[in-house]
């Protein structure tokens, strides 16, 4: 947020889990080969699902970022 990145807060557990989870799910679950193809739509995907999330609670100042 100081760095003008995201527009309001995260909760760091949920980054975690769109970071990580679906790393996790990919390599222990579903026992997929992971590429650097893979990991960068992955990042992707966490980074647009991490700025949502700060979009959301940036428009939405009455709703906290803790964890659920």
């Amino acid at each position: 947020m100081a760095r003008g990145e995201l527009a309001g807060p995260v909760d760091p557990a949920m980054a975690h889990l769109l970071l990580l989870g679906s790393l996790a799910s990919a390599l222990y679950i579903l026992h997929l080969p992971v590429d650097d193809a893979m990991v960068t739509d992955l990042a992707t995907a966490a980074t647009a699902g991490i700025t949502a999330l700060a979009d959301r609670h940036h428009s939405n100042p009455d709703e906290a970022a803790e964890p659920h």
